[in-house]
């Protein structure tokens, strides 16, 4: 059992049995987290290749973690375990001795845009991590509508003063390890719009810019749809097409895809 395996390797004090978390109290658990665990039984559904959520979520939580499948984003990466994909028991002391060895550290917290939806746990990570939040100059003003956001979408309410926060400005390079990504202007869906671009690794974070077949809104406060549509097209699209698309929601694409068969691009 879970409990008997815990006690042999003296990690009691770090598994808890939680059930169901939401929120603030999801975030709390993170906040505690030192190692994950991914997917490990795929291989008994003939599955050999994934691009799970999962892995996403601990990746940007700044959480190793340890997964069998093929994952195609994590396979080279420092922070992660890979399992033998069949029924070969775990090396918990591997996972250990890699916590301990290891010793990640989240070195920035990177804002695509202020909307209520993508800042509601910024204050938890600026806390956590010790690091401001970082932000283009037009997103800082729209930082101080958050309260008014946060009561007209339904979100608990957030003290932006708790936020600290660092500018950054497009075309400028954030280093982390031995990878760096660009910022890159994308406003439109909202003021101060940030994508995030890594040449080496081949891929683009738009945030709420671009999505898999379709494009931000532009009916909230400060969207321009045409100031949108010439961003994406003179910034986004100008990317390899073998690009790799992460949007802040729904599934991944890749420039080519959006090019080929977005309709709005068509």
């Amino acid at each position: 059992t879970i409990d008997e395996v815990a006690k042999a390797y003296n990690i009691e004090k770090y598994v808890v049995m939680h059930g169901s978390l939401y929120g603030s109290q999801l975030d709390e658990i993170f906040g505690q987290c030192v190692f994950a665990v991914g997917s490990l039984g795929r291989h008994r559904s003939g599955i050999t290749s994934i691009k799970t959520l999962k892995n996403r979520e601990y990746a940007t939580r700044g959480i190793p973690f340890i997964y069998s499948e093929i994952d195609s984003d994590f396979e080279d990466k420092p922070y992660v375990i890979k399992a033998p994909a069949d029924e070969s028991p775990i090396d918990i002391q591997s996972i250990v001795d890699f916590i301990n060895r290891n010793g990640l550290k989240v070195k920035h917290i990177l804002l695509t845009h202020p909307h209520i939806d993508h800042i509601c746990g910024a204050e938890f990570a600026c806390k956590e991590f010790k690091l401001p939040l970082c932000v283009s100059v037009d997103a800082v003003e729209v930082l101080k509508t958050v309260s008014w956001q946060a009561e007209a979408m339904g979100f608990l309410p957030i003290n932006t003063n708790n936020i600290p926060t660092k500018t950054i400005v497009p075309g400028e390079e954030i280093v982390f390890g031995g990878s760096k990504i660009e910022a890159i202007e994308c406003s439109g869906h909202c003021p101060g719009s940030l994508c995030y671009y890594n040449s080496a690794e081949g891929y683009v974070i738009t945030g709420d810019a671009l999505f898999c077949q379709s494009i931000g809104r532009t009916d909230l406060q400060g969207g321009d749809l045409d100031l949108l549509m010439r961003n994406l097209k003179e910034n986004i699209l100008t990317l390899p097409r073998e690009t790799v698309v992460y949007p802040g929601h729904g599934p991944q694409s890749t420039i080519g895809d959006e090019k080929d068969y977005n309709p709005f691009f068509l």
